[in-house]
């Protein structure tokens, strides 16, 4: 009497074939590089756009600190230019503001800012990952900035 085998499907012949020529090492590679895939298109995507979410959902953090000196800039690279302007405090590190800054204004903008007492508004995502920025010699993101007396929410 003959063993009884199970029929195979072209998938698991597939994989039999693919895989059973491999070695035990090539197999790793590719297990490896297929994790490596799915977090760069699938994992790393849906953190910014659920950390776009929570920002929007959660309120900011105002810090008033002593800016010493507000700089322009400008990076260009291949397909994108952005234009910034970093800025540098005595009591609470370096900070990056993008948003309202545009080609035509940047250098205006940080003019406008003097030595001295400043509001700074920060998004909850920048105030949760202040340590690993700072870590990493990283400006902080900022969302606003005001002299220190104006009026605003706390």
């Amino acid at each position: 009497m003959e063993p009884a085998t199970k029929p195979s499907s072209s998938a698991q012949g597939f994989w039999k074939i693919f895989l059973g020529s491999m070695s035990r090492k090539e197999k790793v590679g590719y297990s490896l590089f297929a994790l490596l895939l799915l977090g760069i298109f699938i994992i790393m995507p849906a953190g910014v756009l659920a950390t776009q979410e929570w920002n929007k959902n959660s309120p900011t953090q105002w810090r008033e600190c002593t800016v010493t000196k507000a700089e322009p800039s400008y990076v260009s690279g291949r397909r994108s230019e952005s234009y910034s302007i970093h800025l540098n405090t005595t009591d609470c590190g370096t900070f990056e503001l993008n948003k309202g800054v545009a080609a035509d204004n940047y250098k205006d903008r940080a003019r406008e800012i003097t030595p001295g007492e400043y509001r700074l508004e920060l998004a909850a995502s920048a105030v949760k990952m202040e340590s690993f920025e700072r870590f990493f010699h990283s400006r902080i993101d900022i969302e606003s900035i005001e002299p220190a007396g104006a009026d605003g929410e706390d």
